[in-house]
């Protein structure tokens, strides 16, 4: 809005805005709106001057002397109905209403996105327990691998010698040392047990002349199989292949801590007659006897338990479970050593052995592969170690077979990361994939590496074995007995 200012006669007039000069003290109204002079102190517990009791101040006209005292910024209006702008504002009534939520749709799909994430997070925890598992299994299967390793550097007979009486039809070209599962199919199937390998549960003619003209192996049956020399029994078989580091808690008690046991190869266990303790021969017990102080222990290998006499020597044992030395052994305790408590323990046949051999020259050299098994059992060995005929022969590079199992009254536990055992070469393969055709009872088997000998092709084709709870295989290399 512009404001005019006054002009003499015959004055042309302009029309200016009302702005103050600089510098001239005053200061610009704002247009349209009425101020009024300030106002004087209060008194303590007054009102102000000039001011009725709710009524309003007067106001001061453009132009007047009021108006044109300098001040020092704008005149804000105080209205008392006017709340301050740094108090908090009430709740606006459109505010509920407007408010953002989440609806049911929303609330339904975030839950299916996170179920999504749950399910999958969920789905790792069995894998991983699995890795944990065959990471287990492989750990051990190691451990035992090198104390394979260790035996035949202790015992170097077992290449050639295994039964240390020579083979009976001469040096095989193929042949398996097999202590436990020869003890296994020893006691409930006699006639089978030097076979590692069935056909129609008959043991192989192991009479065959293979194509390197080394007697023994049946190029189209099993493989000859032989314990090692004088570990006859189960209990002796486990203290030999058997990994020692699991064992299963029988009985335990305190001993009179006042008996000096030094030198004494036996023990007089209390209670343990009236338990109905006795010493089966299926499975290798020890006795391990805890000093007085609990600052030491001596363990040993129980040969015989009468009445509450435990005894550890080999003068005792029906099972000859000593260490084939050629002299009966009596494994005393130290000199000054007291019990104070003594502990009773079953092996825990977790982690076996069994050795195939291939032999590659007249010199006493075999080329070696370690078996690992897990929980090996010896039950119906006629089924776990029966042969399947292939359906056609293999060649030398090619990573699949097909397994024939029409004459069979079941078919062959086949499953992927197993093994098949080559009874024709005595070569173990990992299975990678399984393809089953009920209709012509026929399975396609997978390799992961390819076959590095062929199948013979007549008289018959090769035979193939699937034994079960085979943890690895382990290739030892080329051996030399003395």
């Amino acid at each position: 809005m512009k404001h005019s200012i006054d002009r003499k006669p015959g004055e042309r007039g302009t029309s200016v805005p009302c702005f103050p000069a600089i510098g001239s003290g005053l200061r610009r109204e704002p247009v349209g709106r009425a101020t009024r002079p300030p106002l004087p102190p209060l008194a303590k517990g007054g009102r102000s001057r000039g001011r009725a009791k709710g009524g309003r101040a007067p106001a001061v006209k453009v132009g007047s002397p009021l108006a044109a005292k300098p001040t020092s910024g704008p005149v804000v209006r105080i209205n008392r109905t006017t709340p301050s702008p740094l108090a908090p504002h009430p709740p606006s009534p459109l505010r509920a209403t407007t408010r953002p939520g989440s609806t049911l749709t929303e609330v339904l799909v975030s839950l299916m996105i996170m179920s999504i994430g749950l399910f999958s997070l969920a789905s790792l925890f069995p894998l991983s327990v699995q890795r944990a598992v065959k990471a287990a299994n492989l750990t051990k299967g190691t451990d035992l691998r090198f104390n394979v390793d260790g035996l035949i550097d202790l015992y170097p007979q077992i290449i050639t010698r295994p039964d240390l009486g020579g083979f009976p039809n001469g040096f095989p070209e193929f042949y398996v040392i097999d202590p436990l599962g020869w003890n296994f199919v020893q006691a409930s199937a006699p006639g089978l047990s030097y076979s590692f390998g069935h056909l129609n549960d008959t043991a192989k003619n192991n009479s065959f002349v293979g194509p390197n003209g080394f007697l023994g192996s049946v190029n189209y049956g099993g493989v000859d199989r032989y314990p090692f020399f004088g570990f006859y029994g189960i209990p002796s078989a486990d203290f030999l292949v058997t990994l020692p580091d699991s064992w299963l808690h029988q009985y335990d008690t305190p001993v009179d801590p006042a008996i000096d046991l030094s030198s004494r190869s036996f023990i007089d266990v209390p209670g343990l007659a009236a338990s109905g303790f006795s010493l089966p021969n299926t499975v290798a017990y020890r006795i391990v006897l805890f000093s007085k102080d609990g600052v030491s222990s001596q363990s040993r290998t129980i040969t015989d338990v009468t009445g509450d006499t435990v005894r550890w020597d080999e003068f005792g044992d029906p099972y000859l479970v000593g260490n084939k030395n050629g002299f009966l052994d009596g494994y005393p305790l130290p000199g000054n050593f007291y019990a104070g408590m003594v502990m009773i323990q079953s092996q825990d046949r977790r982690y076996t052995w069994l050795l195939t051999c291939r032999k590659l020259t007249n010199s006493g050299s075999a080329d070696i592969d370690a078996v690992i098994f897990r929980n090996r059992s010896g039950d119906n060995p006629r089924d776990q170690e029966a042969l399947y005929p292939s359906a056609q022969p293999w060649f030398v590079g090619q990573k699949q077979v097909i397994v024939d199992y029409s004459s069979y009254p079941v078919a062959p536990l086949v499953k992927k990361g197993g093994f098949v055992f080559d009874a024709s070469n005595a070569r173990w393969y990992r299975i990678t994939s399984v393809a089953d055709n009920t209709s012509l009872k026929q399975i396609q088997v997978g390799i992961e590496v390819p076959f590095a000998v062929a199948s013979p092709i007549l008289p018959n084709v090769g035979y193939l074995m699937f034994p079960k709870a085979v943890v690895d295989v382990y290739p030892l290399g080329v051996k030399t007995a003395p």
